[in-house]
């Protein structure tokens, strides 16, 4: 539990579509709110892919690895 959040992973690919919906307009609606925030750790172009894959395996990471297509 980190600052009142608890992270529980569910594989969206098999919910009812209505489930899937539901969870999407609360997601959304808390990232308008500013409630979630996601922490970006490093953006790299897609030329770079191999150094994102790179450091995701050294771990040590904290936030999401973005790809950028431009």
């Amino acid at each position: 539990m980190f600052e009142g959040f608890v992270f529980r992973f569910v594989f969206v690919y098999t919910m009812p579509e209505e489930a899937r919906n539901e969870a999407i307009r609360d997601i959304t609606a808390c990232m308008k709110m500013g409630a979630y925030t996601p922490e970006v750790a490093l953006t790299l172009p897609l030329a770079d892919i191999a150094t994102a894959h790179e450091t995701l395996e050294l771990g040590g990471t904290i936030g999401k690895i973005l790809i950028s297509l431009e």
